[in-house]
């Protein structure tokens, strides 16, 4: 009898992973493309030392200025695109030459919140991977945790409630006692056919 790891999706790990506030800023045609495993970017070379093609890719700003200062988002888009990632996650500034670059190459780039301890991230995909998700109590923590940051940090309802659509996947709306919409956020809401 043989055991074999589930098929794991970017969107699989967007919504059981990682952290809520990260954003998908481009490449939205890959979410659905299987993921291998995951790689953190090294501070000294090689970069990604074992890349073998369909990983996550997490890398922090910060971390690839302390790699070479000469290197950009953008020309590390291009490099692990030859190498056939399945995602990259970024914790930084993600500019619009970085965002085309993983357009180009269809690969989702996702922005990860600042703060996100990298190696923490790492583990909690392989969770994941290995087809052992946190348990909902677990996830449950994380997710009111940083909801209760969010609310903390006064950045409102339409904050919260992107997050919620992000984590769920789906068109989050909060409606008061006369059904008027207070706040919406998700798929539906950028379609024409919604109007707020």
């Amino acid at each position: 009898m043989s055991h074999t790891r589930p098929t794991v999706s970017v969107q699989d790990l967007l919504r059981h992973a990682l952290p809520i506030g990260t954003r998908l800023v481009a490449g939205q045609a890959g979410l659905h493309g299987a993921v291998s495993w995951v790689a953190v970017l090294h501070t000294r070379p090689p970069a990604f030392p074992s890349l073998e093609g369909r990983e996550l890719a997490l890398l922090s700003i910060d971390a690839l200025h302390l790699l070479s200062d000469k290197l950009t988002l953008t020309s590390i888009i291009h490099d692990l695109a030859q190498m056939d990632v399945a995602a990259i996650a970024v914790v930084g500034t993600v500019d619009s030459a970085a965002r085309k670059a993983a357009q180009d190459h269809n690969i989702p780039l996702l922005n990860l919140p600042d703060g996100v301890v990298l190696r923490q991230l790492e583990r909690d995909c392989v969770r994941v991977l290995l087809g052992t998700p946190p348990s909902p109590e677990e996830r449950g923590a994380v997710i009111h945790e940083q909801l209760l940051q969010l609310s903390t940090e006064n950045r409102g309802l339409r904050a919260l409630i992107a997050a919620l659509a992000d984590l769920s996947g789906r068109t989050v709306v909060v409606q008061d006692k006369r059904l008027a919409i207070l706040a919406a956020a998700g798929a539906l809401v950028e379609s024409p056919r919604f109007a707020a």
